[in-house]
C-alpha cells in the first residue's frame, strides 16, 4: 500500500514553503535608505580639502598603475603595439602598422575615451571626493562618507547605498581611496558584458583606487605627423576594420585599421 503524508505535515509542509517564498520576495524587493551622514568640523574639512586639492595640482601622476596623468591634460597608458595617448583635446590610438613602421590614429577626444583613458579617468574621483564634506580625521588620513543612489553599482538598483571611504595620504598626496558598499543591491560579479551574472549583497568593498609616481611621469608626446593616420568618430567611439569587420571602438591595437 502506497504511504501517505500525513495531512498534519502536509500542512505545515505547505505553511513553510508559503513563508520561505514570502521571504524570499520580501528579500528582494528590500531596498535600502540611508540619512545623510554628519558634516564634520569646519577644520577638518579644511585640512582634508587641501590634501585633495594638493593631489589635483600635482604635475603628474600615475593613476592605478596604470594611465599615466601629466597637468593639464596629458594621460598615456601601455597597450599593445604602442601607447594610448590624449593630448588636450586629441587622442592617439596605436593601429595597424604600415609595413614594418609603426602607426597611429588621431582623431578628436570623445567623452567615452576621455571616461577611459583620458584626464578625466584621472581627475574625476578626486573632484568628487573634493565636494564631500561628511569627513573625520583618523591619524594623518580621513574616512569619508556618501550617500548615493544605489543605481551607480549597477543601473537598475532602487533606493540608496551608503560608501565610507578611506583615504589614505602619504607626502601630502592622496595616494589611496578604499571603499566599503553598505545598502541591499544586485552587482554582475561574472559573466560577460552582454549576458552578464548578478548577486544581490548588503556589503560590497572595491579594490582600492591608488595614486603614485607623484611628478615622476616622463613627459607625453605627440607621435610624429607623418606617422599618423585620422581617426573618424562613431558615436563615442572611432571606426576600425578588424578581421574585415567594421567596428567602433575606443582602442586601436596592431590589428585594427581605422575605417
Amino acid at each position: 500500500m502506497r504511504k501517505l503524508i500525513p495531512h498534519a505535515l502536509l500542512l505545515s509542509m505547505t505553511v513553510l514553503a508559503i513563508g520561505a517564498l514570502l521571504l524570499s520576495v520580501t528579500s528582494a524587493e528590500r531596498i535600502s535608505y540611508f540619512s545623510a551622514p554628519a558634516a564634520g568640523t569646519p577644520a577638518v574639512i579644511a585640512q582634508y580639502r587641501a590634501v585633495v586639492q594638493h593631489t589635483l595640482d600635482a604635475p603628474s601622476f600615475t593613476y592605478e598603475q596604470f594611465l599615466n596623468y601629466r597637468a593639464p591634460s596629458s594621460t598615456s597608458v601601455a597597450s599593445t603595439g604602442g601607447s594610448d595617448e590624449v593630448i588636450g583635446n586629441v587622442v592617439y590610438l596605436p593601429v595597424a602598422p604600415v609595413g614594418s613602421a609603426p602607426r597611429w590614429g588621431r582623431g578628436p577626444l570623445t567623452t567615452l575615451a576621455n571616461d577611459y583613458y583620458g584626464p578625466a579617468r584621472a581627475l574625476t574621483q578626486l573632484r568628487t571626493f573634493l565636494k564631500i564634506r561628511a569627513v573625520v580625521s583618523s591619524g594623518r588620513d580621513f574616512i569619508v562618507q556618501q550617500v548615493l543612489p544605489a543605481d551607480v553599482v549597477s543601473p537598475g538598483n532602487p533606493g540608496q547605498v551608503l560608501v565610507t571611504s578611506t583615504v589614505v595620504v602619504s607626502g601630502g598626496y592622496v595616494t589611496s581611496i578604499a571603499s566599503n558598499v553598505s545598502g541591499w543591491f544586485s552587482y554582475p560579479y561574472a559573466g560577460t558584458a552582454g549576458h552578464p551574472l548578478y548577486k544581490r549583497v548588503d556589503t560590497l568593498t572595491p579594490n582600492p583606487v591608488t595614486f603614485t609616481n607623484f611628478g615622476a611621469v616622463a613627459p607625453i608626446t605627440a607621435p610624429p605627423a607623418s606617422e599618423t593616420v585620422p581617426l573618424h568618430p562613431c558615436g563615442q567611439g572611432y571606426q576600425f576594420i578588424e578581421s574585415g569587420q567594421h567596428v567602433c571602438s575606443v582602442v586601436g591595437g596592431p590589428t585594427a585599421t581605422p575605417a
